[in-house]
């Protein structure tokens, strides 16, 4: 079952990536030479390249999580897209 686009629903979604669960706070451009690394405005949700982290084994990569069809999860399922929330698993299958 796919959720409904109502305006309600989309406003508790931007709600809650922005304020509970902090993925917009992950996938997302900053300004990191400001104190607070502030979100670049206009790229919410684009995707965000954490680099290598120390103590982390590999990069740390945040894909586009933006309605994009082309980059980002546009052509997604609600089932594909609570998957990779879940269990970490893209719609291709990796992990």
């Amino acid at each position: 079952m796919e959720a409904l686009a109502t305006p309600e629903t989309i406003a508790r979604g931007a709600y809650l990536a922005m304020n509970v669960t902090g993925c917009i706070a992950c996938h997302s451009d900053v300004e990191s030479s400001q104190p607070g690394d502030p979100l670049v405005p206009e790229r919410e949700g684009s995707g965000r390249d954490w680099g290598v982290v120390p103590g982390f084994p590999g990069r740390i990569r945040a894909p586009n999580l933006t309605p994009d069809p082309e980059t980002g999860i546009g052509r997604w399922s609600d089932g594909e897209i609570l998957r990779a929330v879940r269990e970490g698993v893209s719609r291709d299958g990796r992990g």
